[in-house]
């Protein structure tokens, strides 16, 4: 039959160095309702291997690449979350640093003041460290109806982006999805899982990337510049809290040099270990509205970073109070 030949040629191949007894078991005990018997089978692993004498050696159809069976092999592939799990590396440089806008829901003058402050200090790269879009409409928290408009969010965000890149017109800016961006996603995975594939309701097509030349970073995946790893903050789950402040909840957590926004509070933690290394973790301020409908009294303020990588290592972590850089 021929099944039967496609089966024996095809273990035949991956299993060259097996013993021919013991390859023509395990190809009957998988196929038994393909094969009469391991006999059977054997007289076929035989006959493909040209091992029947001199009359049947021309029949043997290739020499196999060395392989050794082992039982190992049965284990079945693994499955993973992520394709790729590597940083983004951002080239060495001076960054300007923004996140927690929550477009529209954002505050005007506040991201002038940033936005300026990046110019002033010429940067050569913008990191959008996640939620610069709020994407309300595609919440599952208890929304008002009356404010549920997906166009003229995304509108506003493709306004935003524009300004930004009008500002910026040259240097590199790079987007890490946040937990408001992955909103969107979370939506259609419930609502319409049939759109996922869609290159149309992408968030690069739905933001136009192409067309403002950024980089998007998704996945939860991290951004490293230099010694400095850069998260949004909503990577460790909901664990991550620390009463002291969300640098210090940073630190436990990452133990690595690292900055972080989603709390919209500027802080920072250092401590030094025994061997003398020293360890510094940071959170900027937002620059959204600090008085939303779902949380009116906060802790947080407006605030973004500057991240010098140039040569020494240096964070700017400035807070914006009634228009003024602190």
């Amino acid at each position: 039959m021929r099944l039967q030949g496609e089966i024996i040629r095809e273990a035949c191949s991956q299993w060259p160095n097996t013993p021919t007894k013991t390859l023509a078991q395990k190809i009957y005990a998988e196929n038994p309702e393909v094969f009469k018997d391991a006999e059977y089978v054997r007289t076929g692993v035989r006959y493909y291997r040209g091992q029947r004498g001199d009359g049947f050696r021309k029949y043997k159809t290739h020499e196999y690449p060395s392989k050794i069976y082992s039982p190992f092999d049965e284990l079945p592939a693994p499955l993973t979350d992520y394709a790729d799990w590597s940083h983004h590396v951002l080239t060495p440089g001076k960054w300007l640093v923004l996140a927690d806008l929550h477009v529209p829901y954002y505050c005007r003058e506040e991201l002038i003041v940033a936005l300026q402050y990046g110019l002033d200090e010429e940067v050569d790269g913008i990191v959008l460290l996640g939620d610069i879009a709020d994407f309300y409409s595609c919440s599952f928290w208890c929304k008002d109806p009356r404010r549920r408009d997906f166009k003229k969010e995304r509108d506003a965000v493709l306004a935003v982006l524009s300004v930004i890149r009008n500002l910026f017109p040259t240097i590199p800016i790079v987007y890490k999805l946040g937990n408001h961006e992955e909103r969107l996603e979370r939506y259609l995975r419930i609502k319409a899982p049939e759109l996922l594939d869609l290159e149309l309701i992408d968030f690069r097509a739905i933001i136009e990337a192409k067309r403002f030349n950024i980089d998007i970073v998704g996945d939860k995946r991290i951004i490293k510049l230099g010694r400095l790893y850069l998260l949004h903050g909503h990577e460790f789950g909901k664990g991550f809290f620390s009463p002291v402040n969300p640098a210090r909840g940073l630190y436990l957590k990452g133990k690595e040099i690292s900055l972080c926004a989603h709390y919209h509070q500027t802080s920072q933690h250092t401590e030094k270990s025994m061997a003398d290394v020293v360890t510094s973790c940071w959170s900027i301020g937002g620059l959204c509205d600090l008085h939303p409908e779902y949380a009116p009294l906060n802790k947080w303020n407006h605030g973004f970073a500057i991240v010098d990588a140039r040569n020494e290592f240096v964070v700017k972590n400035p807070k914006i109070i009634h228009g003024q850089v602190y």
